[in-house]
């Protein structure tokens, strides 16, 4: 990356979904803020997830039909928070040393944010990180990262096979229907 990253855009996804993105770097980290839209414009989930300059997973918002999620990391290293739905609030704790890094949801920018915390690579990997899907279900699960051109990352997660192309600030490059906008006036 040459200097702070402050842009905007959508792409399509995998599953014919639109995703509508800001990503903005400040002086406590990155700002992943995205809105996954089903083609007959409902909301399947909208996130807002928080890395500090390292890429560290520090702090998630989501939304989905009736739910609400919120997580956050303690200083101890552990992550607190809830999940709320229409049953009531389930209470989550993930004590120290708690995943590093986060995988949310099912689209190119959310593995981009996973990608931002890892260091460059020359070969595989294998990660601990934790898990939130986009009803908002989290578990902790092993994946193994792997290098996939200049730019491209495979992620092998649970029998899956998720596909990343990033641009030269991290990026998701080249999805469907692709456009970025810069977030500065002029």
């Amino acid at each position: 990356m040459s200097g702070p990253v402050r842009r905007a855009g959508r792409f399509g996804d995998v599953d014919g979904r639109t995703v509508t993105w800001s990503v903005a770097d400040g002086r406590r980290g990155r700002r992943w803020r995205w809105t996954i839209a089903r083609a007959d414009g409902a909301l399947d989930a909208v996130h807002t997830l928080e890395t500090d300059p390292d890429g560290v997973f520090s702090r998630l918002e989501s939304a989905g039909p009736e739910r609400l999620l919120t997580l956050h990391r303690e200083a101890d290293g552990s992550l607190h928070g809830n999940r709320v739905a229409a049953a009531g609030v389930e209470h989550l704790a993930h004590a120290a040393p708690a995943p590093r890094l986060v995988l949310v949801g099912g689209d190119a920018l959310g593995l981009a944010a996973l990608v931002a915390g890892l260091p460059p690579l020359a070969e595989a990997v294998v990660v601990e990180l934790l898990v939130v899907s986009d009803d908002l279900a989290t578990s902790v699960e092993t994946a193994r990262v792997v290098p996939d051109g200049q730019r491209s990352i495979r992620l092998e997660l649970g029998g899956a096979i998720r596909h990343v192309e990033l641009d030269a600030d991290g990026l998701p490059a080249g999805a469907a229907a692709s456009t970025s906008w810069p977030l500065e006036v002029g």
